[in-house]
């Protein structure tokens, strides 16, 4: 059974409010870690507090329910461990970003706030098991912690996937219905072949038009060509102004089966994914797109 994670983490700050411009970098009070995919046995949350009673609130906050989280344990720690942890280079990272999009089958969300104010983020697979490696460091001398988060991390298993060949093509139906790439008299495309561990096959696509207006124009009639779109979505800057668009989409051009097809454009810049595996498609897209991601600010997906 393929399990897809997802990893809350409720992180409290002491003061100042949240993504306000000029003000200091937050210090975090609480951090509950939860394994709330599907799951073939119950993996408890995890609460780490600098207090009982702060940890004991975000119990009742976070699972009203009767008895949501009584397995869920509250971990008292110092408050510079607390801080250690949140000042991880790869979570800190994760929090400035503010992304609250799923992007692989196992991701891990972060929710930092003030109080009862709190934003979401939400990180793949492969960079939530490098944030929990590095959270055990941290709390190393405390077994019974340490003992808890390594339940959740065992949970984590990062499809990988094999580059084994790059390449050049020319988009022929796109050269002909009036498309170039930056620099090019045709619809150029590099492309890069990924192998699966279970042994098939992925493509990614990708290459840069002249302008943001003719990569939306593009992505609009791939997105027209394919048999049906299964999913679509905009990316918007923190004034809500459109800069990227994402498809899934099920293809069928000349083939004896279906393919899958995913495309993501940001800027003037395109990429695509073709698979037949859904889960292979979703997760590669996620190591793809976000493996070399900085940490801009407020960005989001509608």
């Amino acid at each position: 059974m393929r399990v897809k994670l997802v990893i809350a983490t409720l992180l409290w700050l002491v003061s100042s409010p949240i993504g306000i411009a000029g003000q200091p970098e937050p210090r975090y009070t609480t951090l509950v870690v939860e394994y709330a995919g599907d799951q073939i046995h119950y993996t408890p949350p995890v609460v780490i507090s600098t207090s009982s009673e702060e940890g004991e609130w975000y119990k009742q906050h976070l699972w009203p329910e009767p008895g949501g989280g009584f397995l869920a344990g509250v971990q008292v720690v110092p408050a510079s461990v607390l801080n250690e942890i949140t000042e991880l280079p790869l979570l800190k990272c994760q929090l400035k970003r503010g992304d609250d999009e799923p992007k692989t089958l196992m991701d891990v969300s972060f929710t930092a706030g003030v109080g009862h104010d709190h934003v979401q983020i939400i990180v793949t697979d492969q960079t939530s098991a490098k944030i929990l490696k590095d959270i055990a460091g941290v709390v190393a001398k405390y077994s019974d912690l340490k003992s808890e988060l390594q339940e959740i991390a065992d949970q984590v298993h990062p499809l990988t996937f094999q580059n084994v060949a790059i390449g050049e093509i020319e988009d022929k139906p796109a050269t002909e219905a009036g498309f170039r790439t930056r620099g090019w008299p045709h619809a150029h495309f590099a492309f890069t072949v990924f192998k699966a561990a279970n042994g098939s096959t992925l493509i990614v696509y990708h290459d840069d038009f002249g302008n943001p207006d003719e990569a939306k124009r593009f992505f609009d009639w791939k997105a027209h060509k394919a048999s049906q779109v299964l999913w679509r979505s905009t990316q918007t800057d923190g004034d809500g102004k459109p800069i990227g668009y994402r498809y899934r989409a099920e293809v069928a051009p000349q083939r004896k089966r279906r393919y899958l097809e995913f495309m993501w454009v940001v800027g003037a810049a395109v990429q695509w994914i073709d698979s037949a595996d859904l889960d292979e498609a979703l997760d590669l897209e996620g190591q793809y797109r976000y493996s070399s991601v900085e940490c801009p600010s407020n960005a989001g997906w509608r």
